[in-house]
């Protein structure tokens, strides 16, 4: 499975290495994604994430997920900076490190987007939480008319774009920090 980042002109790859030998060959190419391998619960379903470059095709990095057995799967993947963001069918959203492999956290909710500073997501129809990077503080909540239907952050994160199902579009300060908007 392929996603493309649009922000960071990466690449992310799906790959599953208990279905995929290329997949096995990828992790034995990184000694620290081998490891998280070896230790991972053999129950779930395992993913490898892996980040590419779209201009050089050059791995940016790995990450291993568990997807569980058959319970959630990903939807979505976005990548910016040293952060990949996961959102799942379960209504989750999990923000890796990208230079660690580690996950950061966890949040719930869908319609999930970020910049180099911030994660926003919708927890219920037209309400949203934003949410600080690398600790998913969460520092503020808004609350608009109608669910949303798409919602960008300004490459250098100080303002949001939010279109609601309703055509209205709000453009809020952020600040860079996810602490204001207007």
């Amino acid at each position: 499975m392929l996603f493309r980042s649009y922000r960071s002109e990466r690449l992310a790859l799906l790959w599953y290495p208990e279905q995929q030998p290329e997949a096995r060959e990828k992790i034995k190419q990184d000694a620290a994604t081998k490891s998280r391998y070896a230790a991972a619960n053999r129950d779930k379903r395992l993913v490898l994430v892996e980040v590419v470059e779209m201009r050089t095709g050059n791995p940016a990095g790995k990450i291993l997920v568990e997807e569980g057995a058959g319970g959630f799967y990903l939807q979505d993947v976005e990548v910016s900076g040293d952060y990949v963001l996961l959102a799942d069918n379960q209504n989750r959203t999990l923000v890796y490190s990208l230079k660690s492999g580690m996950e950061l956290g966890k949040v719930f909710g869908n319609h999930a987007t970020m910049s180099l500073q911030s994660v926003l997501v919708e927890n219920a129809p037209g309400q949203v939480t934003l949410y600080a990077l690398p600790k998913l503080e969460k520092r503020d909540e808004l609350s608009f008319s109608t669910p949303l239907a798409y919602a960008t952050f300004s490459p250098d994160g100080k303002r949001l774009l939010v279109l609601t199902q309703d055509q209205t579009v709000y453009v809020l300060d952020t600040g860079g920090d996810a602490g204001t908007h207007q």
